[in-house]
This record gives structure tokens, C-alpha cells and sequence, in this order.
């Protein structure tokens, strides 16, 4: 039982990330250990000296290529975080004299998510359930069928070059850009629009009804996140030596014996990565709200919704959105690790 308890733990990534991080600190040792030696040595031959010196250059270089990444993790993802989780459990209350405020911590915000959760008609709930929409569309479409335009393209379709670039654009153009343009194409006076009332008769808004914005949203998400995944897809098919797709032709296999018994279980590691980080990221799932609707006609997000506290200025919302932030870290993090190691359980093909 010990046995196995330690190799599921040499198999986990928490035992993976601390020899990652004792391999950094060794050579970062060792390379300490080598610069002293430079620096201090005795330098008794004139080819120990220019040893030394290269030594130094190559030391130096390691230090200037390493400083900028260190210094960015350690600000923007260990401090950062840390605050975060310390903003969490800010509460602020009216001082004594009742001209300010003073802090508290307490469990004063994980109250208040709680209770917005409580509440059908909250933002909080309906930036749930839509970012789970996205979560799902991602996961049961988008993946998916970009898997299969990727086999298509892979097998040189009829105008596969014209599918290619048309799914490669958005992640071409800037996401800004290509959200700006399709807002204008459904605009009152944009094409779409005139072309819908033309067929109905009357005007159609579609991003200002409730009832069509966030379906016009996720269509757009869908259309944005083929470009992405195809290229990765793509890449991985290619991979795959032709000896083995002829030897399956030769056999007598179809399209889909060919896509789900032979491609799919080479491209696994690929797929799966996608998968376990799209688990990974189930709130983080969400569309441009920002820049097409402002998160109206009930388009609100979780990432719309952060943004909102945290653009207000108001401290007391900003320690609201690290409380949630939290309880959405205590949900994926099990999610993530779950996905992971079912993922693993699928024995991967070499070839």
C-alpha cells in the first residue's frame, strides 16, 4: 500500500514541480559555485584565465536571460496572488468617529458571493451560467469540430486552402479588430441587418435582444477559437508518418474507422492537453461583452463581471472579486487535477 501511495505521489504534479524547482536551484548552485571559483580562483595559467573569463560571460548571460522571467513571476504571480488572497478577506466598516473607515478580516466577502449565489436574478448567477455555456461550447464544440475541419484540411479537401485561411483569420487579426467588425455587420445599418429585414420584414438588433445576444456571442467565440486549435490539430496530424496511413488504406478503413481508431489515438497527447486545460480554465470561459454589448441583454460573464468590480474603485468590490476568484480556484484546482490524471490513465501511442 505504501508502495503505491508513493508512486501515485512520484506520478502527481506536485512531486513533478518540486524536482523541477530543487533541478533549478541545484544548477543555479552550481553555476553560484562556478562564478566564485572564477572570481576568487587562482588564475596560475593565462589558459585558466581565458577559461575564467568565458566562464564569466556564459554565467553573466545565464543571470540577464533568467533576471526579467524571475523577476515577472515573482511580481506578477507570487505577489500578485498573495495580495489577492489577503484582498480577500478585507472587510471595510466605518470607523468610530464615522469619518473613515477601518479594515477587517473576516469571512465578510465569501458571505456576500454566497448570498448573490442565493439570488436567481444576481449577476453573479447569471455570469455563472453563462460563462458554463461558453465552458460547454468550447468543450463539446469547438474542440471537436475544430478536430475535424483539421482532419479535412489534413486530407486536401476540394477549396481547402480557401477553409484554411477563412479560419485563420480571426486569429490573424487583432481580436479588437475582428470584434469591431462583426459588431458593425449586425450594427442597424450594418449587411446582416439589412439582409434579415429584407427576409422578416421589420429590424432586427441582434446583439439588443436578450434573447439572441448571448447566442450572436457565442457564435462568434466558436468562429474566433477554430483558428488557434486548427493550427495545433493540423500540426499533429502532419506528424504522423504515411506509411501508417497507407497501411490503414490498404485495409479497407473509412473516414471515421481512419479518424477514431487510428488518427485520434496518435493525437491524443495533443487533444488532451486542450481538454485538461479547457477544464483547467471553466471560469474563465466567456465572450467580448466589453466591446460588443457592455454586458447588457444578460451577456454578463465571470471575466466581464471581474472586470467590473475591479474597474469601479471601489476597494470594497475589488475584495469581492478576490473572494470569488478564491472559491473558483477551490473548484477548478480538483476539476484540473481530476482531468489530468484520467487523461494519464490513457495509454499514449508512439510512434
Amino acid at each position: 500500500m505504501k508502495r503505491k501511495q508513493k508512486r501515485d505521489f512520484e506520478d502527481s504534479v506536485l512531486y513533478s514541480l518540486i524536482c523541477k524547482i530543487k533541478d533549478f536551484f541545484y544548477d543555479a548552485s552550481v553555476e553560484f559555485h562556478q562564478l566564485k571559483k572564477s572570481l576568487f580562483g587562482e588564475k596560475k595559467k593565462e589558459a585558466r584565465v581565458c577559461k575564467g573569463g568565458r566562464d564569466i560571460r556564459r554565467t553573466a548571460f545565464i543571470i540577464s536571460a533568467l533576471l526579467i522571467p524571475i523577476i515577472n513571476i515573482l511580481v506578477f504571480w507570487v505577489y500578485c496572488n498573495f495580495e489577492s488572497f489577503v484582498i480577500a478577506f478585507e472587510h471595510f466598516k466605518p470607523n468610530s468617529t464615522g469619518t473613515g473607515t477601518v479594515i477587517v478580516y473576516d469571512f465578510s466577502n465569501f458571505k456576500y458571493v454566497f448570498d448573490e449565489l442565493q439570488n436567481p436574478s444576481s449577476k453573479i448567477v447569471e455570469s455563472i451560467i453563462n460563462t458554463l455555456k461558453y465552458f460547454a461550447l468550447n468543450m463539446l464544440v469547438t474542440i471537436p469540430v475544430s478536430y475535424l475541419f483539421a482532419y479535412f484540411i489534413y486530407k486536401k479537401i476540394f477549396a481547402y486552402k480557401t477553409f484554411r485561411y477563412l479560419f485563420f483569420l480571426p486569429s490573424i487579426v487583432s481580436a479588437v479588430i475582428m470584434t469591431s467588425f462583426f459588431k458593425y455587420m449586425l450594427q442597424s445599418d450594418g449587411p446582416i441587418a439589412a439582409i434579415l429585414e429584407m427576409i422578416t420584414g421589420e429590424k432586427t438588433l441582434l446583439l439588443r435582444d436578450s434573447e439572441t445576444a448571448l447566442g450572436v456571442l457565442m457564435f462568434y467565440n466558436l468562429w474566433a477559437g477554430f483558428g488557434s486549435l486548427l493550427i495545433y490539430f493540423i500540426s499533429s496530424l502532419t506528424r504522423i508518418p504515411e506509411e501508417i496511413i497507407e497501411s490503414a488504406q490498404l485495409e479497407g478503413v473509412g473516414v471515421w474507422q481512419e479518424i477514431v481508431y487510428l488518427l485520434f489515438p496518435l493525437t491524443w497527447p495533443t487533444f488532451s492537453t486542450f481538454w485538461i486545460l479547457g477544464i483547467a480554465s471553466i471560469f474563465s470561459a466567456g465572450g467580448p461583452a466589453l466591446l460588443m454589448t457592455g454586458g447588457g441583454y444578460g451577456t454578463y460573464d465571470l471575466g466581464f463581471w471581474t472586470y467590473v468590480q475591479i474597474s469601479s474603485g471601489s476597494a470594497q468590490q475589488l475584495s469581492f472579486a478576490s473572494a470569488l476568484g478564491i472559491l473558483q480556484t477551490l473548484v477548478a484546482l480538483p476539476l484540473s487535477l481530476f482531468s489530468r490524471w484520467l487523461s494519464n490513465k490513457v495509454e499514449q501511442v508512439e510512434f
